[in-house]
Formats: structure tokens, sequence, C-alpha cells
């Protein structure tokens, strides 16, 4: 199930209850009640709706402050950030030319929906990157403590998830990551 089939479903009430108030009589004025009344209504709606994902949703899930916890989440997500975060340490980062990976990636078994999300790792973290300073991450305390650890991973034949030891080369080799992920994003996950 995609996104745009996901918001299909959660306002298929609003489509049906759209095509109930088509039948109303328009009264030529909004404040008269009728069809334009319940067209403004629905657009009003949705602007609003849209200005609050922007600002609770977006502006905070790629803002330079919380970006960095996707390091304990998807790990082609993790590992297509440690790859940003590495062109911009080696000097090689020119604004909006990353070269991101094209790969198709599924999101398995989301709490909310019970089901698995497929995404096209590019346009995800073009979306996710768009608000935040590669720099200033790169400044970040969680990330100064591990960035060696991080880009050890990037050597690793299979992309590495830092919380299943079974992606390790070695035992112990990311332990330092998973403890800072256990100690400073693991307390704000739901």
């Amino acid at each position: 199930m995609g996104i745009v089939t996901m918001i299909r479903d959660t306002f298929a009430p609003v489509g049906r209850h759209t095509r109930r108030t088509s039948r109303l009589p328009s009264l030529g004025d909004v404040k008269k009640g009728g069809l334009e009344f319940m067209d403004k209504a629905t657009d009003t709606f949705f602007r609003e709706y849209n200005a609050s994902f922007i600002k609770h949703i977006e502006e905070v899930w790629t803002s330079t402050m919380i970006l960095p916890y996707i390091i304990g989440g998807h790990p082609e997500l993790a590992h297509e950030f440690i790859r940003w975060l590495r062109a911009c340490d080696d000097g090689g980062l020119e604004a909006d030319n990353f070269a991101w990976s094209t790969k198709e990636s599924e999101i398995e078994n989301q709490k909310s929906y019970g089901e698995s999300h497929e995404f096209r790792t590019d346009a995800c973290m073009i979306f996710l990157t768009k608000n935040a300073d590669p720099g200033e991450i790169l400044e970040d305390p969680f990330i100064t403590e591990i960035k060696d650890s991080l880009f050890v991973s990037l050597e690793s034949e299979e992309v590495v998830n830092f919380l299943d030891r079974s992606t390790w080369q070695q035992a112990d080799e990311y332990d330092p990551v998973r403890k800072r992920i256990c100690e400073v994003v693991a307390p704000h996950a739901s």
C-alpha cells in the first residue's frame, strides 16, 4: 500500500461526503450555505490539514536536529544517510547533487497498519534531507561520538543494521553505535 492509497482510503468518507454535497443547490454565496459553503469547507479542511502536516511532521522530521535518528531506523535509509554525511565530511558534497541509491526497499510490519510499504530510497532521502544541513549534523554530539564506526559500516559488503548483530562482520563491531541509538534515539520512539 503506497502513501497515495493510504491517504485515499483514510479520506474515503470525505469523498463520499463530497459526492453527496454535490446534490446541494447552488445559492451563489458561501455565506448562504449550500454547495458553495460545502466546497469551501472541504478546501479549508485540506488546506489546514496540509499546513499542520508541514509544520508538525515534515519540518520536524526533516530537520537537522531529528534526521540523525534515522541511523536507528530502516537500514537502507541509514546507509544512505551515512553515505551523505561521508560525502560532506570528505568535502565532496555539492548542494542538491548527491547521487542517492535508486534501490526499491520495503518497510515491513508498520505498527499502525500491520502492512509493508515499498519506497524508493532516492525519493525518500531527497525528501528527508531537504531541510537538513549535513555540516551541522556532523557536529552533533550524537554523530561525532560514533562517526568513525558509522563510516566503517559503509565498507561492509552488506548494508549494516545497527540493531541486528547478525548483519555485523565482527561480534562487537558496532556496539558503540547500538549503545548510542539506545541512549539517544530509543527514548523518543513510541
